[in-house]
């Protein structure tokens, strides 16, 4: 077997990953003479990943890098529950870079080879990180939602306030007839954004055959819709810098999400023959910009780290969200003067417009839901239960199949780029 799960015990669960049955066994053996319950496992993102429901305090995993291996384990082990701790195993001198992939959550760092006196004491630091909160936690109930709804329709609330340049990127976007000087003139202003560009165009998405150097060059290779596509990903970027600890690991988590499914988008509605696949790809990044203004003031509201790590006070926030994130992300756009088309579909990108409401492409819409299914089943939800989303309805009305989802997602994991 790969894996063996301890049975249910009052003492803190250690998982061990790695892919030296001897040596994860010796580890596994340490922990319990140290006190603890522990399961050991090879050491494979596949296989980690179908034990992150189980309720283990911190994972021991080996991460060797830079190799692909230990980048999947790193991925995998950026989407656990933000209680987790995580001691990485790795080579010396990889620390920073393991460490900076980690961050969000409690998070340590060993060298091999180690003692078992450092084992010891940096896996009681960080189940101590977890555990210490001053203050007593709030009732779910503490946090007004409709009244925090009602301040950020109003002005009221601080959230997210997007560069100038997005609202020339969306014009653009509608203009099928721009040219590249204009593509050029706009996403060439900000110095940020154009670097950012030539990443993203560098990635390992498009595996281009030489380096991308320019953003004339971009264009050509790309095509100005995408190259536009791409600058309003790296202007939405910075506004995912959100609080610190479990906060920003779930902000974090929500950026991957959001990737993943704009990037899905572009792929579904061009299987399924919707017009516009690049600007579908940028309105999946928009309609819900929403969840992010509510997980900023959310965050506000609630500093405690230990509320962010509780079950019930995610479930409400979670239910929160759903209920009023798509007004909210509508406000947000209106308020940035973007065009009326992308206000109407982030009002309804889920649920269907009132009668008397403005009239929603039912195919773009579609395209949107079935889009966000496949990247949380992919692994890219951020909130728990999402990879149960059923998109059965809008894969009818774009005439795909279940098949189709999940080739389109297969290979999603190289879609996000986190730096």
């Amino acid at each position: 077997m790969a894996s063996s799960l301890p049975a249910p015990d009052a003492r803190p669960a250690i998982l061990v990953a790695d892919d030296d049955e001897k040596y994860r066994t010796a580890i596994a053996r340490a922990l319990c003479q140290m006190g603890y319950s522990a399961a050991a496992t090879d050491g494979s993102a596949k296989t980690v990943s179908t034990l992150r429901r189980h309720p283990f305090a911190a994972v021991i995993a080996t991460v060797r890098m830079p190799t692909l291996r230990g980048a999947a384990m790193l991925q995998e082990l950026a989407r656990w529950p933000a209680a987790t701790a995580v001691l990485a195993v790795g080579d010396p001198g990889t620390s920073v870079q393991v460490l900076s992939a980690l961050r969000g959550r409690p998070s340590a760092f060993l060298a091999n080879p180690f003692a078992r006196t450092s084992l010891e004491r940096e896996l009681r630091q960080l189940l101590s990180d977890t555990s210490i909160d001053s203050g007593q936690a709030p009732s779910p109930g503490a946090l007004d939602l409709s009244g925090i709804v009602r301040e950020i329709a109003s002005g009221d609330a601080q959230v997210p306030a997007i560069a100038p340049i997005a609202a020339d990127v969306q014009r653009l976007l509608r203009d099928p007839e721009a040219g590249v000087g204009e593509v050029l003139e706009v996403v060439g202003q900000d110095p940020a954004v154009a670097t950012n560009i030539l990443r993203l165009a560098n990635s390992s998405r498009y595996r281009p055959p030489s380096p991308i150097r320019t953003l004339r060059t971009a264009c050509m290779r790309l095509g100005n819709q995408r190259v536009l596509a791409l600058a309003q990903e790296a202007v939405l970027r910075d506004l995912f810098a959100v609080g610190a600890g479990p906060v920003q690991q779930i902000v974090s988590a929500l950026w991957r999400h959001t990737q993943i499914k704009a990037y899905g988008a572009r792929e579904i509605a061009v299987r399924a023959g919707v017009p516009r696949p690049d600007e579908l790809q940028v309105a999946a990044m928009m309609v819900d910009l929403g969840e992010l203004a509510l997980l900023r003031v959310f965050a506000e509201r609630q500093p405690r780290t230990a509320s962010w790590r509780e079950e019930a006070f995610l479930a409400q926030v979670g239910a929160g969200i759903a209920n009023a994130h798509e007004e909210v992300s509508a406000e947000l756009l209106r308020r940035w003067q973007l065009d009326s088309w992308i206000v109407d579909l982030a009002r309804h990108h889920h649920s269907s417009p009132r009668h008397g409401g403005r009239r929603v492409d039912a195919r773009a819409r579609a395209v949107l839901v079935v889009a966000w299914a496949g990247a949380c089943r992919a692994g890219f939800g951020w909130l728990p239960g999402q990879e149960e989303a059923d998109p059965g309805r809008s894969l009818t009305v774009l005439g795909l199949d279940e098949d189709a989802l999940t080739e389109v997602f297969a290979d999603a994991s190289d879609w996000v780029e986190d730096d």
